[in-house]
């Protein structure tokens, strides 16, 4: 897969064929699994990620993941994706359904070599800097774009998120950081509405 952007015409394809697996009647905390996934991909391109990075976010929850078990299509199945997405894109897309987060997310910025937790084969593993770097970014994305559309929620779990992503930092992109810190600061303004 090339590292540049993608033209529209493809990603018009790539909205088409997430419809295809049902991602627009999958309801998730945004409204749909569809609205999400594009949110996602949406601050992966304004980050200006690789096009590989940008489709994986794009697609990352098509198998699952730690937190939201819908698989659209089964990991046995990975060589579609993989054509639809190239290998280096849907590597990631793996990488962020296998993430065993309770069991990864506290070794970063903590633990060298830094380990993988894959769910999916209860294995440790090292990943290449590129994967932490692109995997952190997706990771941040996936969060912030929930965010928001649930605030709430993420207000609740700002001190947890403060400390991870802090220790993601070396992995993210400035553009990301600022981006963090900017809805962040947001968050902290915002007064709560009245019900």
């Amino acid at each position: 897969m090339n590292q540049q952007k993608l033209t529209q015409t493809d990603i018009d394809q790539h909205l088409e064929q997430l419809k295809q697996l049902g991602t627009s009647y999958v309801a998730h905390r945004n409204g749909t699994l569809f609205k999400h996934l594009q949110g996602v991909w949406t601050l992966l391109e304004d980050w200006n990620n690789p096009a590989p990075v940008c489709l994986a976010g794009l697609y990352h929850s098509v198998y699952g993941t730690g937190g939201f078990e819908q698989q659209l299509i089964p990991l046995e199945m990975r060589h579609e994706i993989a054509s639809m997405i190239g290998n280096e894109a849907e590597h990631l897309v793996y990488l962020f359904a296998a993430c065993d987060r309770p069991l990864t997310h506290p070794r970063i910025g903590k633990q060298t070599p830094l380990q993988f937790h894959d769910r999916f084969d209860d294995q440790d593993y090292p990943l290449q800097e590129s994967d932490w770097k692109a995997l952190c970014e997706i990771l941040l994305a996936n969060e912030l774009d929930l965010g928001r559309y649930d605030s709430a929620f993420y207000k609740k779990h700002l001190a947890h998120y403060g400390d991870l992503f802090t220790r993601f930092e070396p992995w993210l992109s400035t553009s990301a950081i600022q981006t963090r810190h900017d809805f962040e600061q947001l968050l902290s303004v915002t007064k709560p509405e009245n019900k």
